[in-house]
């Protein structure tokens, strides 16, 4: 409705709020609307009052979007939410002064301006309104769904129990294991340590079941324990397909030396011509370090000499002869430091 009287003069938009109307005086029921945060255009022009003043959209500036905001994903700031500028007209002699789209906490607008035609889009991918225009508003910027979970380490493998006990009617230990669940499980490779934690020596493998949400069994006899017995270790260490492992508890069985009135011992004894032996010190206690000369000859009286560092060589010695003989006696001498010893092997 329109009555004669002064033109109203009306304040600044409220930022990122509707319009506001205001009763300015002189007996004048005339409102002025100052233009406020988005919202659609006005087309065509609003009537205009009796001083030519455009009746509805009153004399003031557009207002500013409200400020958007951000979150973080791995340190990247993700902007969002801001809103858009509206419409103003004639403010402190300028035809049109349109409001700024909201801005990001660095500054940077990502709401849409407002506009004498279309109000300017929000910013994609932000959510943040368009401006507000005379011919239509500004499209708002499209959303996005960010999607973050924990990235925790997935297990390979989840272990219920992991034994080790000694078997003295055979002289064998027995390693019996199972898991719950197994995430890429290439396979496991049982590794043993004598009367110490420092020398781990790989003595088997075991093919794992490579994916299993369910309980798996497996086991290991090691029949071949050292002649000088002791406290024997095991562990397992857990392989997966890319290649990458880790160790499982240790376990450790109590052992026996073998019986014997020499200083080494050779077993099995007889063997089976293609099968190894093992040549093992039963006492260590004459042993300073230092070269063992190691002699092995036939009934014929044919022998050939190897030379190691350590003890645990010895038995390689053996065997790269023994892989070449025929059923029959051998003779194995030892010479170590001020000591020497001699031995009978049976192959068959």
């Amino acid at each position: 409705t329109k009555t004669n009287g002064t033109g109203g003069f009306s304040s600044a938009g409220n930022n990122g709020g509707a319009g506001v109307f205001n009763d300015v005086g002189n007996g004048s029921t005339f409102k002025g609307a100052a233009a406020g945060g988005g919202g659609s255009g006005v087309n065509p022009l609003p009537p205009k009052d009796m001083n030519g003043n455009p009746e509805g959209t009153g004399l003031g500036k557009g207002g500013t979007g409200a400020d958007g905001d951000q979150f973080l994903i791995e340190g990247t700031p993700i902007y969002y939410g801001a809103g858009g500028g509206g419409v103003g007209y004639n403010f402190e002699g300028n035809p049109l002064k349109p409001g700024i789209g909201g801005l990001t906490p660095v500054g940077t607008v990502i709401g849409g301006t407002g506009s004498d035609g279309i109000g300017s889009p929000g910013t994609d991918l932000t959510g943040s309104g368009g401006g507000a225009g005379r011919s239509g508003g500004g499209k708002g910027g499209n959303g996005v769904v960010y999607i973050t979970y924990y990235n925790y380490s997935i297990l390979e493998v989840e272990y219920l129990y992991f034994e080790a006990k000694y078997n003295s009617d055979n002289r064998s230990g027995k390693l019996t294991w199972a898991t719950s669940k197994e995430w890429e499980n290439s396979h496991f490779e049982i590794e043993r340590a004598v009367n110490n934690l420092k020398t781990w020596t790989k003595i088997g493998e075991v093919n794992g079941q490579g994916y299993s949400d369910t309980t798996v069994e497996y086991n290991f006899t090691d029949t071949e324990l050292p002649a000088v017995g002791g406290n024997i270790f095991y562990r397992l260490k857990q392989v997966d397909m890319d290649g990458d492992f880790s160790y499982s508890v240790t376990r450790s069985i109590q052992v026996n030396a073998l019986e014997g009135t020499t200083a080494w011992i050779a077993y099995p004894n007889p063997s089976d011509i293609g099968s190894s032996v093992t040549v093992a010190l039963l006492d260590d206690s004459g042993y300073t370090d230092g070269t063992i000369q190691i002699r092995v000859s036939d009934i014929r009286g044919i022998f050939q000499t190897y030379t190691v560092q350590n003890p645990e060589d010895v038995s390689a010695a053996v065997n790269s002869y023994l892989e070449n003989a025929r059923p029959g006696m051998y003779i194995v001498q030892l010479f170590w430091g001020d000591k020497s010893e001699q031995m009978k092997l049976v192959r068959k």
